[in-house]
């Protein structure tokens, strides 16, 4: 399987404003990048419901931005 075929199941499958040759263009900037240096995050959320908790989000968010990028 190569690259534009994934794209082209992807993108039948969820909906996006991102064209399939700005998606294709994104993949080929992430080749290579090293696991390391993704960080990944939740969307902190209350109760059983999972109703987005704000001030968690805020925190979140504050984290993201004022983080120094890795090494």
């Amino acid at each position: 399987m190569n690259l534009p075929s994934i794209a082209r199941t992807v993108f039948d499958n969820i909906q996006s404003d991102i064209t399939i040759k700005e998606a294709l263009y994104l993949a080929t900037k992430a080749i290579g990048i090293d696991t390391e240096n993704i960080r990944t995050y939740q969307i902190p959320v209350k109760g059983a419901d999972l109703n987005p908790d704000s001030q968690g989000i805020a925190g979140m968010l504050a984290e993201i931005y004022s983080s120094a990028p890795a090494p």
